[in-house]
């Protein structure tokens, strides 16, 4: 994979804003918890974000695309105002441009290439929670819903999603994925 300084700069920037929305939004629910909060928005959240948007870019790259991302500090910032009023986190911090010629079943597999990977990190995150306890389970949990809910909310096909994307190209993968990230976000809300 390769990156430009910029693209660095970009994913950094939308890691430090969307951390600090869920930091947000997690203190309401729960004020006394700030540490775990911190903790669970900054690695949980950003490692989540950054591996979906690297998927999506891998495997542009993989078409023999530039792929790269770039944040939007005006979805950013209306991020972090929907947390502070409606204590709600909605985000959409910015996307991987792609420059290069995808057919729809490569473009539906770039697209898909991201909630797949947050479907992945969600499995991962229910084996790893029988396996330890405490905080640990606690983070493993969290990370579970979170990725399974960043799976689903791409997955929706609407606007510029994913799932639109996807849906062009194949409605079964489609509708595989958006079940499975369904299943997975209602697992771990129980």
């Amino acid at each position: 994979m390769r990156f430009s300084r910029t693209e660095i700069m970009h994913l950094l920037k939308s890691w430090v804003m969307i951390s600090i929305v869920f930091i947000i939004v997690r203190y309401y629910d729960n004020p006394g918890a700030l540490q775990f909060n911190i903790i669970a928005s900054v690695f949980v959240v950003g490692i989540a974000f950054v591996l979906h948007e690297l998927g999506h870019k891998f495997m542009a790259q993989k078409y023999k695309c530039i792929a790269e991302y770039r944040s939007d500090m005006k979805n950013m910032l209306i991020a972090v105002g929907m947390a502070l009023v409606l204590r709600f986190a909605f985000i959409a911090p910015g996307a991987v441009y792609i420059h290069g010629y995808l057919s729809k079943e490569n473009n539906g597999k770039v697209s898909l290439a991201g909630p797949a990977v947050n479907i992945a990190l969600a499995v991962l995150a229910i084996l790893a929670a029988y396996f330890v306890s405490g905080i640990y389970r606690d983070i493993a949990i969290y990370a579970g819903w979170i990725n399974s809910f960043i799976a689903f909310f791409n997955l929706l096909p609407i606007g510029n999603f994913d799932g639109k994307k996807i849906k062009a190209w194949d409605s079964r993968v489609w509708g595989i994925s958006i079940g499975v990230s369904a299943i997975l976000a209602f697992l771990f809300m129980l």
